[in-house]
């Protein structure tokens, strides 16, 4: 099976769908640090050779960095 960990949620289900891996569960829970209202869905998680995906929504920027938002 493919490596999805980390990849954003849209590019993970390509991914999957390219493998001819369709009708996937895909659920969200909280970022490690709690909640974040803002950022980019990423695969967690990956069971059942694909079919069930757990994402969690991580920031886009590092806090600290000049790229703080």
């Amino acid at each position: 099976m493919m490596n999805l960990l980390g990849l954003p949620l849209d590019v993970a289900v390509q991914k999957l769908h390219e493998a001819d891996i369709h009708d996937i569960d895909i659920k969200e829970i909280s970022s490690p640090r709690g909640y974040t209202p803002r950022g980019t869905l990423r695969v967690v998680r990956v069971e059942n050779g694909g079919k069930i995906v757990t994402c969690a929504r991580f920031p886009d920027t590092i806090r600290g960095t000049d790229d703080e938002r």
